[in-house]
């Protein structure tokens, strides 16, 4: 237990050996580069004013909210593409060439046709979300071995038992990968859309650093979405882990 939590906190000692020796040798201003014990002090106010925690709250909820909602679409979507030809041949052309389009790229877009509230900024998560998850469920749907759905088939299984039955558990480990490649991507553009207007989340924290100077805090900000990051990937693995134990998503699990 102990070696693997010294496994796990060594990187980060480096990180914070090496930040530390850059903000004192590098010859940077101090005001630019803080040494890691401001930026850990501006994170205690943060956390002592509860602003932070207020702030995570709102991320995390606009983020889950996004995810949901892409998520249940981008499944939908990508079963009814991976199994029918028609939709595949009609819509993956259409949804590829948006998915190049970078999420960030459609937030002013957004923000004129929906305003600064609330459902912008779900429909920018849900964008967000919804193209990895989509393309993993095409992806694992798709190349299902047909014989498995030949041998269902003659076993009697038809039309939503096949699919619930057969289908989807083979294209799972497909489908759980799209689902953890949407958490980071939806905890990327809930930043930037409350970066661009909104009264609170860490996004607004941070645009509120930055225009007051506080690079302490707004590193602080960073520190804190780098944790939820790692959280919400454990937290997957695990869940993932305990619901679907044959499936494998990372070398940790081997």
């Amino acid at each position: 237990m102990v070696r693997k939590f010294g496994k796990i906190c060594a990187p980060f000692a480096l990180v914070i050996v090496f930040w530390a020796l850059a903000s004192r040798y590098s010859g940077v201003n101090p005001a630019l580069l803080p040494t890691p014990i401001e930026v850990g002090t501006a994170l205690t106010d943060l956390v002592a004013s509860g602003s932070l925690f207020w702030d995570a709250l709102w991320s995390l909820r606009r983020a889950a909210f996004g995810l949901f909602c892409g998520g249940v679409l981008g499944l939908i979507v990508g079963t009814i593409t991976g199994r029918i030809d028609t939709f595949n041949w009609l819509l993956a052309p259409v949804f590829n060439g948006l998915r190049a389009l970078p999420p960030v790229a459609i937030v002013p877009l957004v923000i004129v046709w929906a305003g600064l509230g609330e459902p912008a900024k779900v429909f920018i998560t849900s964008w967000a979300a919804f193209f990895p998850i989509w393309l993993n469920t095409h992806a694992g749907v798709s190349s299902v071995d047909k014989m498995i759905i030949w041998a269902a088939r003659s076993l009697g299984a038809r039309s939503e038992r096949l699919l619930f039955s057969v289908t989807l558990p083979a294209a799972l480990p497909q489908i759980l990968v799209g689902f953890r490649l949407a958490i980071s991507t939806t905890l990327l553009c809930v930043i930037v859309a409350e970066m661009t207007g909104a009264y609170a989340g860490l996004g607004f924290r941070l645009q509120t650093s930055y225009l007051v100077f506080r690079v302490d805090r707004m590193l602080a900000c960073m520190v804190v979405l780098a944790l939820i990051g790692i959280a919400a990937d454990r937290l997957f693995n695990l869940v993932a882990s305990r619901l679907f134990p044959w499936i494998k998503l990372t070398h940790e699990q081997q």
